[in-house]
Formats: C-alpha cells, sequence, structure tokens
C-alpha cells in the first residue's frame, strides 16, 4: 500500500535511519495510483534521504526524476535549487529559487510550508547571490527575509557573516542594537553578538553567551548549533564538541552539516584507537 509505505519511509527518516526509508519511498512512489496526494512528498522525502546520506548526485537526480512529473511543486523547486548550491552552482541555484519566489500563492495551504514562498527561499537566494560576490544584493535578499520573518535566525546568522567578512562592525553593532529594541528580535542580538565573537576567535565568551540562550530557549535549534559551532571551532574536549553536537539533532536530527562534523568527530576518535590485539592462532 502506498500510504503505508510512504509513512513507514518518513518515519525511517524522521529516526535517522535514511538507508532504511529509501526503498520504502521509491516503493511508494512506484504504487502510487494517479492522484495519490503524498506523491510529490513522497519524492521530497526520499531526496531527503539521499541528501543525509551524502549522495548529492542522487538526491539531485531524485528530485529532477520528481520535477518531470510535478514541475511547478514548490518544495522540489526549493531542493534543486538547495541541492545545486551546494554543489557549487550559485547561478543555476539563483534561477530556481527566484522562479520559485515568482511563483504565485497557493490556494491550497494544507501542509504547504509558507516559507517556501517567502523568508527560507529568500534566505537560500541570498546565500546564491553572496557565493557570486553580490554582495549588495545578498544584503537587500536577507533583509526582505528579516521583514518578512523577524525571528528566522538563518537570515540574521547570513546577514551577520556578510558583515563580518567585510569587516562591518558597526552596522552589526547597530543590528544588535535594533533587534534588543524588539521583543520578537530581542534574542537575535544574542545571536549577533555570539557571531562578532567567533569571527574574532572569542571562544570562551561565545561558549558562555550561547549556553545562556539555549537555557532561554529550550525549544530553538540556533544556539545549540552556534554553540556547537563554537565547540568545533575552539578544538575543546571531544565529549564536549560530540554533545554539543548531538544537541543540535536532538532538535533537527536531519541537519546535513552537524550530521557530516559529527561523522568527522567519531572518525577521528576511532583512527586515534590502538589496534586490537590479535587473539592467538588456534590452527
Amino acid at each position: 500500500d502506498p500510504l503505508v509505505l510512504f509513512n513507514l519511509g518518513a518515519l525511517h527518516l524522521d529516526l535517522g535511519r535514511a538507508q532504511e526509508a529509501i526503498p520504502l519511498l521509491e516503493r511508494s512512489i512506484e504504487r502510487a495510483p494517479a492522484g495519490f496526494s503524498l506523491v510529490c512528498k513522497s519524492h521530497v522525502l526520499l531526496v531527503c534521504a539521499q541528501r543525509q546520506l551524502g549522495r548529492a548526485d542522487e538526491a539531485l537526480r531524485a528530485c529532477r526524476a520528481g520535477r518531470a512529473k510535478l514541475p511547478r511543486e514548490p518544495e522540489l523547486l526549493f531542493y534543486e535549487g538547495l541541492l545545486l548550491q551546494e554543489a557549487g552552482d550559485p547561478v543555476g541555484a539563483e534561477t530556481h529559487l527566484r522562479e520559485l519566489l515568482q511563483m504565485p500563492p497557493s490556494s491550497d495551504l494544507a501542509g504547504n510550508d509558507i516559507g517556501l514562498r517567502g523568508y527560507k527561499t529568500q534566505h537560500n537566494l541570498a546565500i546564491a547571490l553572496r557565493d557570486q560576490k553580490r554582495w549588495q544584493e545578498a544584503e537587500t535578499v536577507w533583509r526582505a527575509a528579516i521583514s518578512s520573518r523577524a525571528d528566522f535566525a538563518p537570515a540574521w546568522l547570513g546577514l551577520a557573516g556578510l558583515f563580518t567578512s567585510q569587516g562591518r562592525w558597526d552596522d552589526l553593532e547597530r543590528e544588535a542594537v535594533r533587534a534588543e529594541a524588539r521583543s520578537e528580535t530581542r534574542e537575535m542580538a544574542a545571536l549577533l553578538r555570539a557571531r562578532v565573537h567567533l569571527a574574532r576567535k572569542e571562544f570562551s565568551p561565545a561558549v558562555e553567551l550561547l549556553k545562556a540562550a539555549a537555557v532561554r530557549l529550550p525549544h530553538a535549534a540556533w544556539p545549540r548549533l552556534l554553540l556547537a559551532e563554537a565547540r568545533w571551532l575552539g578544538g575543546g574536549e571531544p565529549a564536549v564538541i560530540e554533545r554539543a553536537l548531538r544537541d543540535v539533532l536532538a532538535l533537527d536530527p536531519n541537519h546535513l552539516p552537524t550530521r557530516q562534523r559529527l561523522a568527522q568527530l567519531i572518525g577521528r576518535a576511532n583512527a586515534t584507537l590502538p589496534a586490537p590485539e590479535q587473539e592467538p592462532s588456534t590452527e
């Protein structure tokens, strides 16, 4: 049954078992009757599973296979843009993301992520523009994303990264002061100041600032994400870094950069373990 297969695949993916999710989602797509309401979501989850496993080419192929059948589906268009960006093609990413932003609003909001028609896509478009060294355009688009969703931390981080790369410390401080003045953006000020500390390699004050933010915001991923970044860059104890990475994954199990860093950290630890002693031969 395609519905059962879809739900099993989605459950495996939520549990971080992408390898087991893939054949279930593929079978759901194969067996889906015409008009099956979850066929688009099946394609999206298949793309996410391949991407989670680091199979960029397979993820892009899966995305394009879905778009061949559903060329105007926002999620598939979004993921193709994202995958092109990750593959080092910011021009291709820009084309797809602009197309998505120009699509008319959907009358069917059920199950749709409204951020795909606005701030989430604007954020990724800004990244594509930044990677093309179109600094002013990137800043404008990040500001538009923040205007659409004042508490969208990735856009604030993108803007902060742009300012720090250009040494615009006064502009960054002004943004932090403005953020502190509004209740809906007050926590973003802590994010901006932590980003400054990280840029200046001041890891201890960044850690203290982010630990306090994580306590105030127990369900928010961004303070834990930046805290993991501070632990990683600061070169602390591996066990402390691992705990910070796992705290991110507890809130966002499919966060790809964090999963990659955790695998890298575990790989380093395994590489330093002594080889096991060989058992005496019984021959």
